[in-house]
């Protein structure tokens, strides 16, 4: 076993509660998803009587996020279920597309936004189906975030996108978004983000939507 490896284990050992389904995340953010996701799980379910989270942030993008997972993780992928949250960006069409399908082939549930994860937390606020760049999304959120302020590491990211109200907010927004691109290929899916997945898998443990 190489020495990240050893020290994977030992992170996740310390993760792992007695309580609740341990859920896998591996993110292409080494800060901003596993805030966001910390955060959500704390306020959704607290005690982790329900949902045991393990987030970790590789800095990979798209395929090379799932290829990793899959080559690394094989035996956690097979027994429980498993998340990349991964960016279209820059990334090569070709690679983002075949990125989604093989997470889906291989028991892998992908939250990719089209184009940034940026998108999801805008559509806390508001509904927005412009394709603009990830820069004029950071603008955006420096005007709604409670603070007034948006950056890449920002522990408190989701009580500054309204928490619990404004993820019941993105959820519909998104789901709306995603349905108006039904039928066409994800590279073409934008802006787009699934994300809104997370909530529909939680929703099945916890009922988080009942409001």
């Amino acid at each position: 076993m190489s020495r990240r490896d050893e020290g994977r284990k030992e992170r996740i050992s310390k993760n792992i509660s007695p309580k609740g389904e341990e859920w896998y995340f591996y993110s292409e953010g080494k800060e901003t998803e596993p805030n966001y996701l910390k955060s959500l799980f704390e306020n959704v379910d607290k005690d982790k009587e329900s949902i045991n989270p393990i987030i970790e942030g590789l800095g990979m993008v798209s395929l090379s996020l799932v290829n990793d997972v899959i080559e690394k993780d094989n035996k956690i992928v097979k027994e429980h279920k498993t998340f990349v949250l991964f960016d279209k960006d820059d990334n090569p069409n070709v690679n983002f597309n075949f990125a989604i399908d093989k997470a889906k082939q291989n028991n892998i549930i992908p939250l990719w936004s089209n184009e940034c994860f940026e998108l999801w937390l805008l559509l806390h606020f508001n509904y927005i189906d412009s394709n603009i760049s990830r820069n004029d999304y950071y603008d955006k959120l420096k005007t709604l975030t409670k603070s007034k302020t948006y950056k890449k590491n920002l522990e408190t990211i989701f009580d500054e996108v309204n928490g619990i109200d404004g993820l019941l907010i993105a959820y519909k927004n998104a789901k709306r978004l995603f349905n108006n691109y039904k039928g066409n290929s994800y590279k073409d899916m934008a802006p787009c983000t699934t994300v809104f997945e997370l909530i529909d898998e939680i929703n099945k443990v916890i009922n988080v939507l009942k409001k």
